[in-house]
């Protein structure tokens, strides 16, 4: 595996100006979650591909208290993404969308998680909200 030595512009344009000032200043430390975000990039399907999935790839999740955004698809040239949103705990009017990365930057409170690993945005969302969303399938039999 490659030594990370920077981030890459790519992935430098969707974080958060603050936050990207951080991961730079203490690249070494987050060495690991830089790589698993680049790979994350890589893999993220452009706009469109997860239609008719049971299932979306969580490729980025933002947060930030009781607000998660969840974001399966990513279109650069566009500066787009779709994801699930949940906005200050409305679970009620949680909902899937399109999303203006320039948007998401500008919300200055919120942050790329660096540990999110690979799951589904339904899975992540059954672990904070059980109480609320279905079991899906990739968490085994439900019940």
């Amino acid at each position: 595996m490659e030594m990370l030595n920077a981030i890459s512009p790519g992935l430098s344009a969707i974080f958060p100006t603050a936050q990207l000032q951080l991961a730079k200043k203490y690249l070494g430390k987050y060495r690991g979650e830089i790589s698993r975000l680049e790979e994350s990039l890589k893999k993220c399907p452009a706009l469109g591909d997860t239609i008719g999935m049971d299932e979306h790839p969580a490729a980025f999740h933002y947060f930030y208290k009781s607000v998660d955004i969840y974001i399966c698809e990513y279109s650069p040239e566009k500066r787009l993404m779709f994801g699930y949103s949940v906005m200050f705990g409305d679970l009620v009017n949680s909902e899937w969308g399109y999303i203006d990365l320039d948007s998401i930057l500008t919300m200055v409170f919120l942050n790329l998680d660096l540990y999110l690993g690979e799951r589904s945005i339904e899975a992540a969302l059954y672990e904070k909200y059980p109480d609320f969303f279905e079991k899906p399938l990739s968490l085994g039999e439900r019940g």
